[in-house]
């Protein structure tokens, strides 16, 4: 790999995370519920990946099996619940405390990876979880006006739990294709059954119309879903696996610290000592991880969270 071609890969992984960084931000942004919220990101981010697959045709619809498929349905009720859930951690906790919350998926997908993958559990992860979930614990805001601490880290977990089973299934869905797998394809399946899971959740237990008519939130939702799903996992998963896997790992940790930050300055989230003390200490055990055992596996892409 040349210089000139080295850069670019970095160039589009830090676009990639920048643009990722603002998704948290849309859902203070809009009028919509959470819910409401949640499934249009969802369901203008399949319809956009749809799109994309129309101009790889050859290569999306030259598939002649749906093994694919299965694993894609899975990975797409676990975004469900992981947007669900996520949309509302963000307007009870804030921007930046959600998004890494919603970073625990490291943990767990280590967990899933040593029960369906077989892969061994390596010392080193359990001292990274206490470091990782103590700092979670502590960056996660005393109290608020809906929910208290332990009932909001909870949530946080929840998100990360179910991250981590869309990033498996997408993995399992990769490679059950045995190296013809229609990524794009795959990704808009994984996002209209996501929109249908938590279609279901609002219409059933919330009793909330979906068809709400506010033109400003609804651009706001299509360019997130735009800018942050399509095109930010896009560009991410085009250059990741071209740098090397420690640095593109660390890399991905600003895409929390900068939801962080745009939360502080956009919407004066308040970030005390504590919270800084917990993000220190979530970094440092994230770092670790990556450095001593995720980049020598053969595990999923990690940490580009919603």
């Amino acid at each position: 790999m040349n210089i000139t071609s080295n850069k670019w890969y970095y160039a589009k992984l830090l676009v990639g995370i920048v643009a990722i960084s603002f998704s948290p931000l849309a859902v203070k942004l809009v009028s919509f519920s959470t819910s409401v919220s949640a499934f249009y990101r969802s369901f203008y981010a399949a319809l956009f990946f749809l799109l994309m697959s129309l101009f790889k045709h050859k290569e999306e619809y030259g598939v002649r099996h749906f093994r694919w498929l299965l694993p894609s349905i899975i990975a797409g009720i676990f975004l469900g619940i992981d947007l669900e859930v996520w949309h509302k951690t963000i307007i009870f906790l804030g921007a930046g405390p959600a998004t890494f919350l919603g970073n625990s998926q490291i943990i767990f997908i280590t967990l899933f990876a040593a029960f369906i993958f077989r892969e061994k559990i390596p010392v080193m992860y359990y001292v990274t979880v206490a470091m990782v979930m103590a700092g979670l614990y502590l960056l996660t805001p005393s109290a608020t006006a809906t929910v208290g601490r332990t009932v909001g880290y909870l949530l946080g977990l929840i998100v990360g739990f179910t991250y981590a089973g869309m990033l498996i299934g997408l993995r399992y869905a990769k490679s059950r294709s045995a190296g013809k797998y229609p990524e794009l394809l795959s990704l808009s399946a994984v996002f209209w059954v996501a929109a249908l899971v938590i279609a279901l959740y609002a219409v059933t237990v919330e009793h909330a119309s979906l068809v709400v008519w506010d033109g400003r939130s609804h651009v706001i939702m299509m360019v997130t879903a735009f800018m942050c799903q399509t095109l930010g996992w896009y560009l991410i998963n085009n250059s990741i696996t071209e740098i090397p896997a420690h640095e593109g790992s660390l890399l991905l940790m600003l895409q929390p610290l900068l939801a962080t930050v745009w939360g502080c300055i956009f919407f004066f989230e308040p970030l005390g000592a504590v919270q800084v003390l917990g993000i220190i200490l979530t970094l440092a055990g994230i770092i670790i991880y990556q450095l001593r055992y995720a980049s020598k596996t053969s595990g999923v892409r990690l940490g580009f969270d919603e």
